[in-house]
């Protein structure tokens, strides 16, 4: 992690975290790692791969709005709409323009 987050400094804030496939698991790491580099996360999007497990979910993560890119009627979908994510299906330049918006 101390080396992620080392790799986060020299990039502008804020950012906009995006994870495809297995990465996708990791996010609540990678936020943690830009946190500690001061470089606050503004949007988190997963792009079709395995959520993080429900144990990440606590006060501390996620820190910012968080989409799922994904075939809507996949598990990823369902899982993410139980936590009260943003489920998005079609093109990730959508998803990734419209998290930088905010």
């Amino acid at each position: 992690m101390a080396h992620t987050a080392m790799a986060l400094r020299d990039l502008q804030s804020p950012i906009v975290l995006v994870a495809y496939g297995a990465a996708t698991a990791l996010v609540p790491t990678v936020g943690f790692a830009a946190r500690s580099s001061r470089k606050p996360v503004s949007a988190y999007i997963m792009v079709d791969g395995p959520l993080p497990s429900a144990e990440h979910r606590t006060t501390d993560w996620p820190d910012a709005p968080v989409t799922c890119v994904c075939d809507a009627d996949s598990d990823m979908a369902h899982q993410a709409q139980l936590r009260g994510w943003q489920v998005v299906s079609g093109d990730i330049s959508d998803a990734v323009t419209a998290a930088s918006a905010t």
